[in-house]
């Protein structure tokens, strides 16, 4: 498994996000830990998008240990949603209290498959 990112944005409010990315024949693993907001929302679907290309029959994202979720964070979610579906790739979403929290607030978690 690689890195992907390890943004640490020294500021108040800061924001620390830890992605990595593992790729093998048959799918794609992203695990996210720490803060998705403005700043690291981005990582997630470059995360993903940037491997599409080698067309994995499944997208793994494991949000299980995302601490805050904000809705940068849905937006890059339903990115990866529409782009997995627009390649056929299955997404297999892990949700943990944050996300499944702010995904509920919203009324979206059964617009995203998990």
């Amino acid at each position: 498994m690689t890195a992907l990112a390890d943004v640490d944005h020294d500021h108040a409010g800061a924001a620390l996000l830890d992605a990595r990315v593992h790729l093998d024949r048959d799918g794609l693993l992203v695990t996210v830990a720490g803060e998705v907001d403005l700043l690291t929302a981005p990582e997630i679907t470059r995360a993903v998008l940037g491997h599409l290309v080698a067309r994995p029959r499944y997208v793994e994202l494991d949000l299980s240990r995302v601490t805050y979720f904000g809705v940068t964070g849905i937006a890059a979610l339903l990115a990866v949603r529409d782009a997995t579906r627009c390649t056929g790739a299955e997404l297999r979403l892990v949700a943990g209290p944050a996300v499944t929290d702010a995904l509920g607030r919203l009324g979206l978690d059964r617009v995203v498959a998990r």
